[in-house]
């Protein structure tokens, strides 16, 4: 009887250490777990970050978005004889890639996606000049949130600069494009009827992309964003 209680003792023991094995197991990998999460994703004021994904990641995500940035420049085009081009809704997706993907990859595709749709259009005199145009209007945007970041911007602050560095950016656009169509064509007088259609085309722009994010910010797409701001 004595040997059953000390055999006893020891089965109990032996769960008892068992179970705090387990237990031990399960919060080193909860830890783990964080740990990746808080390295995948941080909040620098009323902005998320992402700063792991991967490069195969970036990759196809730039390329996904150069793709809408396509789409969106063709599926609606309303010619501007002024000029020879034309004013379309690609500006939203170019302000949402820099959103999604930060400035440099969101530059990747702005210029190229609106080069190509230049091409597919038939402007194929317009696609290298968009080519330079829309990749710094994606730089122009992401500089400017990344300066309010570094400033430690309010959370209010930082959504005024998210669409204040869309006007921005947007504001760069129509003078570059101005300054283009006044060169190639010698006058500066006549592309100026180009300036209201380009400032509604990225206005637009503005509305729809902003919109488009602080609905997929409510989702777990949140956390594929470069730049958030707290909605």
């Amino acid at each position: 009887m004595q040997l059953a209680v000390k055999n006893g003792n020891f089965v109990n023991s032996n769960v008892r250490s068992s179970l705090q094995s387990n237990a031990q197991h399960d919060e080193n990998f909860d830890s783990a777990i964080a740990n990746i999460l808080r390295s995948t994703v941080t909040e620098v004021g009323g902005v998320c970050m992402t700063n792991k994904r991967s490069l195969n990641e970036r990759v196809v995500t730039t390329g996904l978005m150069m793709a809408l940035v396509v789409v969106m420049t063709m599926i609606i085009r309303v010619p501007v004889p002024a000029t020879n081009g034309y004013i379309h809704l690609g500006d939203c997706m170019i302000f949402f890639s820099v959103l999604l993907l930060g400035w440099k990859w969101g530059a990747a595709a702005a210029g190229i996606g609106s080069a190509l749709a230049d091409l597919f259009a038939g402007y194929a005199s317009y696609a290298p000049i968009t080519l330079v145009i829309k990749g710094l209007m994606a730089v122009v945007m992401g500089l400017c949130i990344d300066y309010a970041i570094k400033k430690g911007f309010s959370k209010i602050g930082l959504q005024i600069m998210e669409v204040s560095s869309m006007i921005i950016s947007g504001l760069f656009m129509v003078a570059g494009y101005y300054l283009y169509a006044s060169i190639i064509s010698g006058n500066f007088i006549v592309p100026l009827s180009s300036i209201p259609m380009n400032c509604i085309q990225f206005g637009v722009g503005v509305v729809l992309a902003k919109i488009l994010a602080m609905a997929l910010t409510k989702t777990p797409a949140r956390n594929l964003f470069e730049y958030v701001s707290a909605i």
